[in-house]
């Protein structure tokens, strides 16, 4: 596992919960352009990833996956075309294809799993 994904309200009252209630380190803080992401981390391959997104008069606060909430669980695969390519044959469903997102370093695919469940598969280069 990579990281765990929530959707908040407000990075830095998060931030600031997370940190305190589990001792756990703000790490980067990256903006997105629509939305701003807190990685904060324990020592461990396992981060938190916070999400805020910007308030927008034309999007919906809780279209797209924007709802506060879980938004996403996310694993890191070595190889990231052969895991996608079998995603719909295990009965699952491919969100976005996979993507170079450099602003975090990486490429990144979104999924459904055979619940429903949104899951991102990351290769880091």
């Amino acid at each position: 596992m990579d990281h765990v994904a929530l959707v908040v309200e407000s990075l830095d009252r998060s931030q600031a919960f997370y940190s305190e209630l589990l001792a756990i380190e703000p790490l980067n803080r990256v903006d997105m352009g629509d939305h701003r992401i807190q990685y904060l981390g324990s020592g461990t391959a396992v981060r938190l990833e916070l999400i805020e997104f910007m308030p927008s008069l034309e999007a919906d606060a809780t279209a797209g996956g924007r709802r506060i909430g879980m938004r996403h669980i996310a694993w890191e695969v070595s190889e990231l075309a052969p895991v996608v390519a079998r995603v719909e044959s295990l009965g699952g469903s491919i969100l976005t294809e996979a993507t170079w997102v450099p602003r975090l370093g990486f490429h990144s695919a979104l999924i459904r799993d055979t619940d429903g469940i949104e899951v991102e598969l990351i290769h880091r280069p």
